[in-house]
């Protein structure tokens, strides 16, 4: 069925992915730290949109954004927020390679 959306549930975060989710090759997640994460989204004007994302969620959102301490670009919480906040792939590498770097 071309265009259907499935839901998965990844580290207690559950995240809606299209068909391609399973076609998608492997790629080498980059891993940031938490610090690094809030730093580079303050930099790039992305605090409180991710905050408020974070508020609307549920208990387990809550726990993953307070407690984890490195987040990659395959992290469940990273996926759904990118979607909520209708972020694309290249956004998403970029805020990870800027925080790379602080």
């Amino acid at each position: 069925m071309e265009g259907s959306i499935m839901q998965i549930l990844r580290d207690g975060v559950l995240v809606e992915v299209g068909d391609d989710y399973l076609q998608t090759p492997p790629v080498d997640p980059i891993i940031v730290s938490a610090r690094q994460m809030r730093l580079a989204l303050h930099q790039m004007g992305m605090l409180a949109a991710v905050q408020a994302f974070v508020d609307a969620g549920d208990e387990a959102v809550h726990i993953s954004w307070e407690y984890a301490t490195e987040f990659t670009t395959a992290h469940p919480l990273v996926i759904a927020a990118k979607q909520a906040l209708g972020k694309t792939d290249q956004e998403i590498e970029s805020l990870f390679r800027l925080a790379a770097t602080l």
